[in-house]
């Protein structure tokens, strides 16, 4: 049915640490018509957040979590 990553069930591990539960969404973009890797290697935003999280916080971790939705009639 669909493919998802550990990050994103995370929250229901309860062996894991609180710190790294603590996941913040800092930006939501959408593409219509190139790859979503096509998009993001020059993404202005990205970067920017990428260089304001190194900065702020250097031992963060970042995921880019990228989905395809098909309407399925």
């Amino acid at each position: 049915m669909g493919y998802t990553l550990l990050a994103n069930l995370v929250h229901l591990m309860p062996k894991v640490r609180q710190e790294a539960k603590d996941l913040e969404i800092v930006y939501v973009g959408k593409g219509l018509r190139r790859t979503a890797q096509d998009r993001l290697e020059n993404h202005a935003t990205l970067q920017r957040i990428l260089a304001k999280i190194n900065s702020n916080k250097p031992d963060s971790e970042v995921f880019a979590l990228v989905y395809s939705f098909k309407y399925l009639a």
